[in-house]
């Protein structure tokens, strides 16, 4: 699963594709569902509806819809849903449903031209609402979150606090949500927060990492006599080691999807399409050395 950003603002290789290799390399890797991120968003509510979504579900019947989950994400002036909310995954007998949610900063962080058919509102109401909705339905045996938001440390004793949306949503998110998983704020933390009104439980909050140098795990263990969760604990799994060497061979599909994108990348990049004359440098002085002035 994923917690957002999986396209966008990507490297030459993919995004001259319209980071179609990175979505193929996706599916083929396994990725089953995911909360959208702000940087789904980078070219417009109907870029991802209409062209990112499907190809993440090629040959899926529901056309993808999972991989764009967003609570809180409305059509434009309703409370009506413009993203699927949640998804409910049977694994090994047991119902985990997903929920997804996106920061609301995303109105701020990306093009206001490509979301004028939507609105992003709070997270931590919209994670609620649908926790609520899936308990009374029964619909589920374990109920997680996936964000899009996250703390700005990988301090586990600071991470609650503060008066930041996220803080908010970690501390106020219902007893029904066992874990969140989170994005956006690029941390390796693995961390057990009090859950709200119920003494002495807490639940794991993790992030992990960055640009897929860990994974972020769950360990659920549920009854599967009366369905009831027993225990769920958080890890992180390093994907790389020292000087970002791979921990693990790489998958034969997914390697060809990479290297047929290089190879594309390439003869794209080669295209000529303009030419300079001396230096192109931001002010400063020495010329150059204020990032505060546009280049």
């Amino acid at each position: 699963v994923s917690s957002g950003d999986m396209i966008g603002a990507s490297t030459f290789t993919s995004f001259i594709q319209q980071d179609n290799p990175t979505i193929d390399a996706l599916v083929e890797a396994g990725l089953d569902l995911g909360a959208v991120g702000n940087h789904e968003f980078d070219a417009g509510f109907a870029d991802l509806v209409d062209r990112v979504v499907p190809r993440y579900g090629q040959g899926d019947e529901a056309a993808g819809a999972p991989y764009a989950l967003g609570a809180n994400v409305y059509l434009a002036g309703t409370d009506e849903p413009a993203l699927q909310e949640y998804v409910v995954e049977e694994v090994d007998g047991v119902r985990v449903a997903f929920i997804g949610t996106v920061t609301a900063d995303t109105a701020t962080l990306v093009s206001p031209a490509g979301i004028t058919e939507i609105e992003f509102g709070d997270q931590l109401e919209a994670a609620n609402r649908v926790a609520a909705e899936i308990t009374s339905a029964d619909a589920a045996d374990v109920i997680v979150l996936l964000t899009h938001d996250g703390a700005p440390t990988e301090d586990c004793a600071t991470i609650a606090q503060g008066d930041s949306d996220y803080a908010a949503l970690i501390t106020g998110a219902s007893a029904e949500i066992d874990a969140i998983v989170s994005g956006h704020t690029h941390q390796p933390y693995v961390c057990e927060v009090p859950v709200n009104g119920v003494a002495g439980t807490e639940r794991p909050v993790i992030q992990a990492n960055q640009y897929g140098t860990m994974l972020g795990k769950l360990d659920i263990s549920v009854d599967s006599t009366t369905g009831e969760l027993v225990s769920i604990g958080g890890s992180l799994v390093p994907l790389v080691g020292e000087d970002d060497a791979p921990l693990f061979p790489a998958d034969a599909e997914v390697e060809a999807i990479v290297a047929d994108a290089v190879e594309v990348a390439d003869e794209l990049g080669s295209v000529e399409i303009g030419s300079i004359t001396a230096d192109i440098l931001r002010g400063g002085t020495p010329p150059g050395d204020d990032l505060g002035v546009e280049s």
